[in-house]
């Protein structure tokens, strides 16, 4: 598994395949290191929280750079133009620069010259399997990025996802590979028995080895596995 501070291996194109479903991680803006823009001589801060890669524009332009987000992709517009630091792992989970501590030059606005880690664009999204688990098994998972446990009942699923190569390299970065996830398509009711295609919110338990879907290797498929919040 490649680390934030790698670079993509495919360089964007200029039109990427639609999304028809987005996979998005969670940013603890309560911790330093992942909440923190400078534009010119300002500091712009994420307020203290855990945020969805879904609000992450939103929450970005409260702190006062107006941004927009669509499928993985940021745009940053500051009302002041100036040279942009991005002295920690923001920009990163953004998409504009590379490696924390990164900067870019003054511009009018900056767009994400990769696919966001934390919002990930899918052709598509299957439930492959569901279970209950029994009060007395406990499931391995991954709680706010460090080892924990599921306890008691708990609807586990197992999801298979397709992406475009673009896409798999922001999933191969990892931080939608563990912790809290959403996988949403455009059926915004919860997953449940009369939703069969709706928004899953858990935690990642496990992920499977990405397989090529043809020779080309343009499209992958993946399974994850969540412990689904109910």
């Amino acid at each position: 598994m490649r680390t934030l501070t790698q670079t993509v291996q495919h360089e964007l194109p200029a039109q990427l395949p639609p999304a028809a479903a987005m996979v998005y991680g969670y940013v603890d803006a309560t911790e330093l290191g992942y909440r923190l823009l400078r534009v010119g001589s300002t500091d712009y801060q994420l307020a203290s929280g855990i945020v969805s890669g879904e609000d992450l524009a939103a929450e970005l332009t409260t702190a006062g750079v107006p941004t927009t987000h669509a499928e993985g992709r940021f745009t940053l517009t500051p009302t002041v133009p100036g040279v942009v630091l991005a002295w920690d792992r923001l920009g990163v989970l953004l998409g504009i620069v590379a490696r924390a501590g990164g900067s870019l030059p003054s511009a009018a606005s900056y767009t994400s010259t990769r696919l966001s880690p934390v919002a990930i664009p899918l052709a598509g999204y299957f439930v492959e399997a569901q279970r209950i688990d029994a009060d007395d098994e406990s499931i391995p998972d991954r709680l706010e990025r460090d080892m924990g446990f599921v306890w008691g009942g708990a609807r586990v699923v197992t999801v298979r996802l397709t992406m475009h190569k673009w896409a798999l390299d922001a999933w191969l970065f990892g931080w939608c590979q563990r912790g809290r996830v959403t996988i949403k398509g455009s059926n915004a009711a919860a997953l449940g028995p009369t939703e069969p295609g709706g928004t899953i919110t858990g935690k990642v338990v496990s992920t499977g080895t990405p397989r090529w879907i043809g020779d080309a290797q343009l499209w992958a498929e993946v399974l994850v596995t969540l412990a689904v919040e109910v």
